[in-house]
């Protein structure tokens, strides 16, 4: 009996300390004026580089949630996939005790600047991957900017089926920064 009402408790107690993990006292106000002190002088298209004379570091993490299709015969593979981007924009910084302790700030896609990564060897045309969706952006109070967003790609995947039905495939997705290149 006891530990029924354990388990009917525990749930009730989790719940205010994660809410209060994520809210960590901020108001309305202090939002507000936040993200009106990072925007006013943010230019989302520029690219957003300290030092323009060393390249802006952004890391990509892809994380294949699911195969949904292989076709040997038109040599496609289609691939869930979870994207993280992230990288560092000069331009953010801010100090949180200022702001009610807020640590980061989530805002749209649009209203950052943000890679346009493309997968090179794609079934279908060459888009951005995310493909327009209307995704968000976390802003750390370092300036680390971070965007989650997942896509279903298709991609070319030579197939070798010599050793049928024994086989096994190496399908490789070759992406790009699209819009930039490397000066050597």
């Amino acid at each position: 009996m006891d530990e029924g009402i354990a388990f009917r408790c525990m749930p009730r107690l989790i719940l205010p300390c994660l809410f209060f993990y994520i809210v960590n006292g901020q108001t309305y106000t202090d939002m507000n004026n936040l993200y009106t002190d990072i925007f006013t002088s943010h230019q989302k298209s520029f690219l957003p580089n300290s030092d323009y004379s060393t390249a802006l570091n952004v890391t990509f993490e892809l994380y294949l949630m699911a195969i949904v299709r292989f076709d040997e015969v038109d040599e496609t593979v289609d691939v869930s996939t979870g994207i993280k981007l992230t990288w560092t924009d000069a331009g953010f910084n801010w100090t949180p005790s200022s702001y009610g302790n807020a640590e980061f700030i989530i805002v749209r896609h649009t209203d950052v600047w943000t890679p346009k990564f493309v997968l090179t060897n794609s079934v279908e045309t060459y888009e951005s991957i995310g493909k327009g969706y209307d995704v968000f952006v976390t802003i750390y109070y370092n300036g680390t900017v971070v965007l989650a967003n997942g896509d279903v790609m298709s991609a070319t995947c030579a197939a070798n089926v010599y050793k049928f039905p024994f086989d096994s495939q190496t399908c490789d997705l070759n992406f790009v920064v699209w819009g930039f290149q490397q000066l050597t």
